[in-house]
C-alpha cells in the first residue's frame, strides 16, 4: 500500500507552523527541530522546512543517483532564500 501511494507522488506540502517560542522535553530546552525520512519512488528528494523558535531550517534528503547535482540545487536555494531575505528587509 505503502508503494502504491508513493509511486505517484511529486511533491507534498504541509504549512503547519512550529512552536513560536522555546519548548522543553524533561526539562530541557529543545534547541532545534529535524525531521528525517526516506526517499523511494518518484521521489529522489525530499526538502523539508521546518520553523520553530522564530528560526527556520531547511533539510535535505537526497538520493546520490538522482541525476543532477545536489550542489547546484543547493546553491540555486541559496541564491533565492537570499533574494527573499532582500526583498522581505527593503
Amino acid at each position: 500500500m505503502i508503494q502504491r501511494f508513493f509511486s505517484n507522488v511529486e511533491i507534498v506540502i504541509s504549512n503547519t507552523q512550529g512552536a513560536r517560542e522555546p519548548i522543553y522535553f524533561m526539562d530541557w530546552k529543545v534547541l532545534e527541530v529535524s525531521a528525517w525520512g526516506p526517499t523511494m519512488g518518484t521521489a529522489p528528494m525530499i526538502v523539508y522546512v521546518s520553523s520553530y523558535n522564530m528560526t527556520t531550517k531547511i533539510q535535505i534528503t537526497a538520493d546520490p543517483n538522482m541525476g543532477f547535482k545536489l550542489e547546484d540545487f543547493i546553491d540555486k536555494l541559496n541564491n533565492n532564500v537570499d533574494e527573499l531575505i532582500a526583498k522581505y528587509k527593503s
